[in-house]
């Protein structure tokens, strides 16, 4: 059931279709509270000298040591970045104890475009390079990384240019710009009733876009795999034909049959409400469902 005038219904189309094919992975905006992965074996890269394991999360802090994302520039579909990690690990687990307990053993780590450790340290390092090379559904991004690993323990630096790196954002703290944008002038208070509905139109258009991309990602993913991109495609048919009956029987309960109340602004606020509910709702399953395949090499 098409609750929203044509025009509207066209717009929101035309701007779909204009962003769906974005080309190039681009560098998310922000790190903030993201965790980021580095594992790479010496057998699989000549210029490393030894295995790395790398696992740390932005801001978290234990035991008086904290990994901090230091610079996050992103441009484009390459970002600079520094990055400081604290390993408190055992290197010798023969004793039966993970931890080290005392500070002293702690080995300190920077990312960075910098070959020593006290450069990395200083002021005004050079930053490490990331090229995003694919991403998941919101959260899951994967990069080659071009720069060193330093360790304050060890002279030798890790050349870690050609090594990829996993990132997994966190969702809450990096919101998508224009979804926040679109959010923000909902809460504002300053909106009319009709100009509040137009901004829900904008942001059932986000929705629907960021839907059109989930769905054509997992599609594309499985396109080797015809079984199971043939039910992802009956699946999406499915929740689309629920859609339009849910709107149907929601329209019916809200006018009792008049169609003159569809033109109403009361009217138009409750549909789009229930449009951009389902649809996100819908949207974030997606989403989640291919950062847990990439995330997982499925």
């Amino acid at each position: 059931m098409n609750i929203l005038p044509l025009f509207s219904f066209l717009i929101i189309a035309a701007v779909c279709w204009s962003r769906s094919f974005a080309g190039d992975v681009q560098s998310p905006p922000s790190l903030e509270g993201a965790s980021l992965e580095i594992h790479a074996r010496k057998e699989e890269y000549k210029n490393l000298h030894h295995e790395i394991f790398l696992n740390l999360k932005d801001g978290l802090s234990w035991e008086g040591s904290e990994d901090k994302i230091v610079t996050y520039k992103p441009k484009g579909k390459t970002a600079h970045i520094i990055v400081a990690y604290c390993d408190k690990h055992k290197e010798n687990h023969s004793s039966g104890e993970m931890y080290e307990k005392d500070p002293s053993l702690f080995r300190h780590y920077y990312l960075s475009g910098e070959q020593s450790y006290e450069k990395a340290k200083g002021k005004n390092p050079k930053p490490a390079t990331i090229t995003f090379t694919d991403k998941g559904g919101y959260c899951y991004y994967k990069g080659i990384l071009q720069g060193y690993l330093t360790c304050d323990q060890k002279q030798e630096a890790e050349n870690l240019t050609g090594i990829p790196v996993t990132i997994m954002l966190d969702g809450e703290k990096t919101p998508d710009p224009e979804l926040a944008a679109l959010l923000g002038q909902l809460d504002s208070g300053k909106l009319t009733g009709r100009q509040a509905n137009w901004v829900r139109q904008e942001l059932l258009g986000y929705w629907t876009e960021r839907l059109h991309k989930a769905h054509s990602a997992l599609m594309e993913h499985y396109s080797h795999v015809p079984a199971i991109a043939k039910k992802l495609k009956a699946a999406q048919k499915e929740w689309e034909s629920f859609q339009d009956s849910l709107e149907a029987a929601y329209a019916a309960c809200l006018t009792e049959e008049d169609e003159k109340e569809q033109n109403s602004q009361w009217f138009q606020f409750n549909m789009l409400r229930l449009d951009c509910s389902n649809t996100e709702r819908h949207c974030r399953t997606l989403e989640e469902l291919l950062d847990i395949i990439k995330m997982n090499g499925l």
